[in-house]
């Protein structure tokens, strides 16, 4: 996950902020936003959009061509960070920026297009965000542009800026390797956050594929995605390299409102055919009573032929 900077303290994209951000687009009186109704992305209807231009000599195409969704763009002007978002949507469409913005002096439109989701309105000094991304206290930020790695965990992790429904589209090939490399460890802290955050942001992609809102496995409920975890259903610990990859069974969607919890200690556990059970052995408060009353007998949605083994895994740890 990137960090984008965007500088916003010129006449036409302190207007453009007004225009788009601030008054979002209507996405269905634009054929080439009418995807994000259709996907259900935008339940309102509306969403904020932004663009750049190619830039002279397209100096900005390969900068856009860098942020993905789930990366965060920050705001600038006045030598303050002003705003943050989150990328929900790209798409490349000169008529669209013509429609919403016009043209600027050099007769370019700012085509190379982001919908945006999670706004943030803040006030963060540009010398306090200079000393977070490792610049000299007097950097300004004039240009559009795609932070590095580490300079973008950075932070994302000091000013909270981490999106946990949106998160970066990562391929299989990428998911085996981030596997690999955090289980071989490292010295270097930033590395092994940055492959966790690839294991991770595969496995919550594979669960929920950026929607806002989705189902626990065990109590069935409907929850905004913050509030489920992409649970690994034998101990990540205990999971051989190639138990670790198999997405499509060693993980399940479980809420933190309880089922996280209460199957990760054993309290419940989930039998042969997919079925929730309680444990026999652990102490029951009346208030655990009358939770695990209440999802006792469900079907673990997440039960399957290939997941059987690692929930049988799970009742034996807890026995």
């Amino acid at each position: 996950m990137k960090v984008v900077l965007q500088p916003c303290g010129n006449k036409d994209s302190r207007q453009h902020y007004v225009d788009t951000i601030e008054n979002k687009v209507k996405l269905a009186d634009h054929d080439e936003l009418r995807a994000l109704v259709e996907a259900e992305l935008f339940p309102s209807g509306e969403a904020a959009v932004w663009g750049v231009t190619p830039g002279k000599n397209n100096t900005n195409v390969s900068k856009y061509n860098k942020a993905s969704t789930g990366d965060v763009v920050l705001f600038f002007k006045n030598k303050e960070l002003f705003a943050s978002g989150v990328i929900a949507y790209k798409l490349h469409s000169s008529s669209l920026a013509r429609r919403l913005w016009g043209v600027n002096s050099d007769n370019m439109t700012w085509e190379y297009i982001y919908v945006l989701d999670e706004l943030k309105n803040m006030s963060i000094s540009q010398k306090d965000f200079n000393i977070a991304a490792g610049y000299k206290e007097n950097f300004i930020t004039q240009g559009f542009s795609v932070l590095d790695d580490d300079r973008s965990l950075n932070i994302l992790e000091i000013f909270k800026l981490e999106s946990e429904v949106y998160t970066n589209e990562f391929n299989q090939e990428d998911f085996k390797q981030a596997v690999k490399k955090f289980d071989e460890g490292t010295e270097l802290n930033k590395e092994v956050k940055s492959t966790a955050r690839v294991e991770q942001g595969y496995l919550r992609n594979y669960l929920f594929k950026n929607s806002k809102v989705s189902n626990c496995s065990i109590c069935h409920k409907e929850f905004p995605v913050q509030f489920l975890i992409a649970a690994h259903i034998k101990k990540r610990a205990h999971c051989t390299n190639e138990e670790k990859i198999d997405a499509e069974n060693i993980v399940m969607s479980a809420c933190r409102l309880g089922c996280d919890d209460l199957f990760e200690r054993g309290y419940i556990t989930i039998g042969d055919g997919g079925t929730v059970e309680r444990s026999a052995t652990k102490t029951f408060t009346p208030i655990l009573n009358d939770y695990v009353t209440k999802i006792e007998g469900n079907i673990c949605s997440a039960y399957s032929k290939g997941s059987h083994k690692y929930f049988k895994w799970h009742s034996k740890y807890h026995s």
